[in-house]
């Protein structure tokens, strides 16, 4: 399932923008955390929607009447993908134009509690 998220992420980056146009991408390790951002030249997210592209079905105004395709629900499914696991999915806006999304992700699944190894007295 990660892989279907830094697909689409990065399917984004190069959907959007005008054709040739470079994309970078940056991996971190942050302690037990892996941080992976994708970083495009498009036409980036405003301040009000930097939280709206996780919303279902939300394509940001100016994509409304784009010919680019899209439903608005690729990066709502992926959130909640990624939350599922432990870890982060946010937009920001780029310096200089365009879009920084930045998936975060534990490296280790937390270890669910087992049954009680204690032994209680009975009677």
């Amino acid at each position: 399932q990660r892989a279907v998220v830094l697909h689409n992420v990065v399917e984004n980056a190069l959907r959007y923008p005008p054709p040739a146009t470079p994309m970078a991408t940056g991996v971190t390790l942050l302690g037990q955390d892996l941080q992976i951002e994708v970083l495009d030249r498009g036409p980036g997210f405003g301040p009000a929607e930097v939280d709206r592209v996780f919303e279902r079905f939300y394509r940001a105004p100016h994509l409304q009447e784009s010919a680019t395709p899209g439903l608005g629900i690729g990066l709502a499914i992926c959130r909640g993908l990624v939350e599922a696991h432990g870890g982060s999915l946010t937009a920001h806006h780029r310096e200089g134009g365009g879009a920084r999304l930045r998936l975060t992700v534990p490296l280790l699944r937390p270890t669910p509690p087992g049954p009680s190894t204690s032994k209680e007295p009975h009677g």
